[in-house]
Formats: structure tokens, sequence, C-alpha cells
């Protein structure tokens, strides 16, 4: 678990040399998501009104199949 003052300093980070990768890295850090399911994310699943994302499927193995919770996960702490 890091604190608040290492995520703000990772996501510093990711945004200045790895740019491209951010928006993954602050969905992974500001929800909990796990890689699999950030992977088998699609724009489709944010829900920007509620602000929560909906993790409908996830990646395994390079097999895209539906979660095993096909819960939401909230979008705390966003910036």
């Amino acid at each position: 678990m890091w604190t608040p003052e290492e995520g703000r300093l990772f996501l510093d980070t990711a945004k200045s040399q790895h740019p491209r990768h951010y928006p993954i890295f602050a969905a992974a850090l500001y929800t909990g998501m796990r890689r699999e399911e950030l992977i088998g994310l699609h724009r489709g699943d944010i829900d920007w009104q509620g602000i929560f994302i909906e993790v409908r499927r996830a990646n395994w193995k390079g097999i895209i199949s539906s979660s095993k919770s096909g819960k939401g996960k909230p979008l705390t702490g966003l910036p």
C-alpha cells in the first residue's frame, strides 16, 4: 500500500516518462482494479456521469471473458 505522496509521485513520473500508459496507471491506482480487469476495459465501461467503471470482462492469459463479479469500481480520489 502506498501513501498518497507515493501515489502522486508515481503518477507524476508515469505522466512524464510514459504518457501513453498514464491513464491505465491512474485507473489502477484510483480503483484498485486487477491487471486482468484493466486490460479488458473498453471505453463504454466508464460512466463519467456516475463516476464509476463497470468491470464487465477480464483478460486471462489472452482470453477475454466476463468478469467474476460484474460489479462497478468507483473512481475515487480523482484529481
